[in-house]
């Protein structure tokens, strides 16, 4: 309310007697309050109340948005090979997020090493998966050679991709006996990445998030404020604090270093945009 009008309706007060209570704030509110009831309650005071428009305009407040990614690395399958001295025996086991999946045991005998593996069976492409080998010689049969060593090899084959891990068993030092392999699935090649993005909007907003997956290939996800009745009104009929987390999962053709982007957009135009590299 304009000052001059504010002076006019206390000269009003004065002249007839009466009060004036300008416009409530968290400081004055009470004390108006209580004033206006104890005029109320005496019923010897006319109370006339007038008004004033505000007009206030309230811009739209863009949605927030956290990204992050996971390179994902497809299955393999896993082989046990041995070589080298004869009747020794060798034992692996293949554990994936703490359970043991597969255990197998191969004694090496005459032949042709080529011929002498076993499969642990497949190495799942999610979770973290390990391999455990254990030589024990002190039980073996005697051949003469317990001073030989004992070659082996896990084989990890995915879609024709082989990586060979070595490692070399000795009878005379007790410390080659155990071998093990840590986090099998990173030695595989990556299949693609996860990505998981959690999306905030202060209004009651639809959202759509798009992926721009940096080669040449989109994956669009819409959200609705209310998906029972549809797309979001204009204007909103009430204020729902939206809070989405989108995840998807994505498979490149081809090795490379990749740049993702992802965009969030509510009905009301805003805008929020982040960007990572992904290399798989």
């Amino acid at each position: 309310m304009p000052e001059e009008l504010h002076g006019f309706m206390m000269n009003i007060a004065n002249v007839t007697g009466g009060q004036y209570f300008p416009s409530a704030d968290p400081e004055n509110l009470e004390g108006i309050y209580a004033n206006i009831s104890a005029a109320v309650e005496s019923g010897g005071e006319v109370i006339q109340v007038l008004s004033d428009t505000v007009h206030v305009s309230v811009a739209n407040v863009a949605p927030s948005l956290a990204v992050s990614a996971q390179v994902v690395y497809g299955g393999g399958d896993l082989t046990l090979r041995v070589a080298g001295e004869k009747f020794h025996d060798v034992t692996a086991t293949l554990t994936c997020d703490g359970i043991a999946l597969a255990t197998a045991t191969i004694l090496r005998v005459p032949g042709n090493p080529n011929d002498q593996e076993v499969s642990l069976g497949t190495v799942p492409a999610t979770g973290v998966c390990s391999a455990d080998v254990l030589y024990t010689p002190l039980d073996d049969p005697v051949n003469g050679q317990v001073w030989g060593a004992t070659p082996a090899w896990l084989l990890l084959d995915s879609n024709g991709t082989e990586v060979r891990l070595h490692h070399t068993f000795n009878v005379r030092h007790p410390d080659t006996w155990v071998w093990t392999v840590d986090d099998l699935g990173s030695l595989l090649p990556a299949s693609g990445v996860t990505l998981t993005a959690a999306v905030a909007d202060p209004g009651s907003d639809d959202l759509t998030i798009t992926v721009d997956w940096g080669d040449g290939t989109f994956d669009t996800q819409v959200s609705l404020n209310n998906a029972s009745v549809g797309t979001d009104p204009d204007p909103s009929p009430d204020v729902n604090l939206r809070a989405v987390l989108f995840t998807a999962t994505h498979a490149y053709a081809a090795a490379g270093t990749y740049t993702v982007t992802v965009t969030v957009a509510d009905d009301d135009g805003g805008l929020a945009t982040a960007v990572l590299t992904v290399t798989v």
